[in-house]
This record gives C-alpha cells, structure tokens and sequence, in this order.
C-alpha cells in the first residue's frame, strides 16, 4: 500500500507541475513511453537491453535447472 501511496504522490505531483506548463498528463506519459520504445527499438537503451538479455538468460538457466535437474553439471563447470 505505501508503493500506491508513493506511486499516486508522484503522479499527482508531476501532474501539477505539467499543468503549469499547460501540459496533459496523459499525452506527457504517452510521448515518454513513445520515446522509449523507439528508443530500445532502434538499439539506443544499452541499459534495457543488457538487463534484459541478463533476465532472460537467468529464466533460461532456472528453466534448464529445474526441468533437467543437471544442477550439479552446471555447478562444477562453473567452478572451472
């Protein structure tokens, strides 16, 4: 509940400051998240794409742990 809370205090708080500026909240997030998608699209979010080739990999070996049970093979040739 405190995220919500703390979610909902900075929404609120950057609402006020674009209305200031005479600007909508709603197409401030949508041209933000426009940008970048087209930004990863194109390559240019080295940051995105580096943790999500490590999260993916992390699946990837849990998967393979978990289904093949060759825990101990992985173990050991890490440790070469």
């Amino acid at each position: 509940m405190a995220v919500k809370k703390k979610s909902n205090q900075l929404q609120m708080t950057v609402e006020k400051i674009l209305k200031k500026k005479g600007v909508d909240y709603r197409e401030w997030e949508k041209d933000i998240i426009n940008q970048r998608k087209l930004e990863i699209m194109a390559g240019e979010d080295k940051e995105w794409t580096k943790k999500t080739i490590e999260e993916e990999s992390m699946n990837l070996i849990m998967d393979e742990v978990i289904h093949s049970g060759i825990t101990s093979d992985i173990v050991s040739k890490s440790n070469m």
